[in-house]
């Protein structure tokens, strides 16, 4: 009896041992899955978690499981209590896996989705231009993460602080800008908005013009982030830009690119503050 029950703690110990890691596994798989799909992010087919993905494949790892353990238990040679033993517990093993994952989606789904909130957005430019522009934004949050935002998006115009699936920073704040001017011309300080647009003419690679668009005032600048100050809701970055000389080739030409009295500047710095939720 000693013995029988000795054994029995062997099989306890060991099962918890092989099922918690599963447990865990999986319910770490859904936070991960629940997290993209809430930030609208989720698309297996360009590598990013889903849950319809994981689900589609846990179900097919479940029957294939079920298939193995059966065709086992069909040619287990033992006892009846072995053979009855087989019949049920391997049953634990999808259970668990399953229970963790849909555990860990209730979890994520509990926390709640990205966050909307009204904000605004204040662009400081130095010198030579000397002036600040203010507009509207709108504010999202990171999954599950109420006062900590992941982006700021103008029209025209997203800023990128961390992910919204994950809350993982990027490194440092990104300004992701549309290829239509006109989008964001409240965001150009009044001073630079008296020049003349630098003008992209697409050409067929022998000469003859097939297409132009206006070049926006933020567009020929390098940008490189030189300060950073993230309180969630509230915060601000600094920039240091440089003006980029485009390059003629057979493929595109740029006219406009020099102006008498310039006013876009080689060089210069701007901060970047945002105040969220009203």
């Amino acid at each position: 009896m000693a013995a029988l029950s000795a054994k029995r703690v062997l099989v306890l110990v060991g099962t918890i041992a092989v099922l918690s890691p599963l447990a865990l596994w999986s319910g770490t798989a859904a936070v991960t899955d629940y997290r993209y799909e809430l930030a609208g992010l989720a698309d297996p087919f360009l590598g990013r978690p889903a849950p319809a993905a994981s689900i589609f494949v846990g179900v097919i790892l479940s029957l294939a499981f079920a298939g193995a353990m059966l065709f086992v238990r069909h040619f287990w040679r033992s006892s009846e209590g072995d053979r009855s033993a087989l019949g049920w517990q391997w049953l634990l093993v999808p259970v668990v896996a399953w229970a963790g994952y849909f555990g860990g989606a209730a979890t994520v789904i509990a926390g709640g989705g990205p966050v909307e909130y009204p904000g605004t957005l204040s662009l400081d430019f130095g010198q030579p231009i000397a002036s600040t522009v203010q507009v509207n934004v709108t504010c999202w949050s990171v999954v599950g993460q109420p006062a900590s935002m992941s982006e700021l998006r103008h029209a025209g115009v997203t800023i990128f602080l961390r992910s919204m699936a994950t809350g993982d920073e990027h490194g440092r704040p990104v300004m992701s800008w549309s290829l239509r001017p006109d989008l964001y011309t409240d965001l150009v300080p009044e001073a630079a908005r008296a020049r003349p647009a630098i003008v992209r003419q697409r050409l067929d690679g022998k000469g003859v013009v097939t297409g132009e668009e206006d070049v926006g005032f933020f567009q020929p600048y390098w940008w490189r982030v030189s300060g950073l100050s993230d309180g969630g809701l509230r915060g601000w970055f600094t920039l240091h830009l440089s003006r980029a000389k485009p390059i003629d080739d057979s493929w595109e030409r740029f006219l406009n690119v020099t102006v008498a009295d310039d006013p876009w500047p080689q060089e210069l710095d701007m901060k970047v503050t945002w105040a969220c939720g009203g």
